[in-house]
């Protein structure tokens, strides 16, 4: 009798959710719109309506998914995880540095932000009016992590690598070539428009010969980008790198992020 028991299947009962039913009906083709861009077909639509609704859209309509904002943390370390990965295996000798620069030029806000725009997914996001006000930029690139969070949840790691190489394609081999510089580039361009140096705070970690040192390339008490490496030279260059990657490429708005008055 007690084996029989412990054998004996358990039976979920899965309740039923009619406000939920009636919101994914009504978000059909939003819905659709968005896994064909993704290239997922998801199990769990509930989960890409949620990726799919900002925080502001809360104070304006009743939904039974939430928001995104919980999903854009996740999605963005998956996002460095599918990166790193893919860049070790292409380049397995890749120093720490380069894999800095590297990766921050391929996950930028920038870079999303473009991503989204190009795909047309900022489009689909449930806002509310007091979204207007934020740039495209910012919105598709919190946009982007959050769907890949979803993709992930929804499909395991192979979905969201799969997904990421759709949106923003292959990461970068190497160094580009306006960064084999980084520090000289970062420093003419925020002296063209800002009328002012980059400075770099470093820090050393460990024994002296084998020490790792991590740097801070700042601007106006800002800090604009970290890296690490085994010298102090590495470490500056790699923090530049990360600079350049995600600093606007419109001047105009990069004097604008660093007006006095810009908190």
């Amino acid at each position: 009798m007690g084996a029989t028991s412990r054998c004996r299947p358990r039976l979920f009962v899965v309740q039923a959710n009619p406000a939920l039913d009636g919101e994914l009906a009504q978000e059909a083709e939003r819905l659709a719109r968005a896994e064909q861009v993704l290239g997922h077909a998801f199990r769990d639509r509930a989960l890409l309506l949620r990726a799919l609704t900002h925080s502001s859209a809360k104070n304006e309509r009743v939904s039974a998914v939430g928001d995104n904002e919980s999903l854009e943390i996740l999605g963005d370390a998956v996002l460095s995880l599918v990166t790193l990965e893919d860049m070790l295996r292409a380049t397995p000798d890749a120093r720490e540095g380069e894999l800095t620069v590297r990766r921050a030029a391929y996950v930028s806000a920038a870079a999303l932000g473009r991503a989204a725009t190009a795909s047309g997914l900022p489009a689909l996001l449930r806002t509310g009016k007091s979204m207007a006000p934020q740039s495209a930029g910012s919105a598709g690139a919190d946009l982007m992590e959050a769907l890949i969070a979803a993709v992930y949840l929804d499909g395991g790691l192979d979905a969201a690598r799969a997904c990421v190489a759709r949106l923003l394609g292959e990461p970068p081999r190497d160094v580009a070539a306006r960064v084999q510089n980084p520090k000289g580039a970062l420093s003419e361009r925020l002296q063209r428009v800002l009328r002012e140096a980059p400075c770099y705070d470093v820090e050393t970690e460990g024994p002296i010969h084998t020490a790792t040192f991590r740097a801070r390339a700042t601007v106006r008490g800002r800090v604009l980008g970290e890296g690490t490496g085994p010298s102090k030279r590495a470490a500056t260059e790699a923090a530049a790198g990360a600079a350049l990657a995600t600093l606007p490429e419109d001047d105009g708005e990069l004097r604008a992020r660093f007006a006095p008055s810009a908190t």
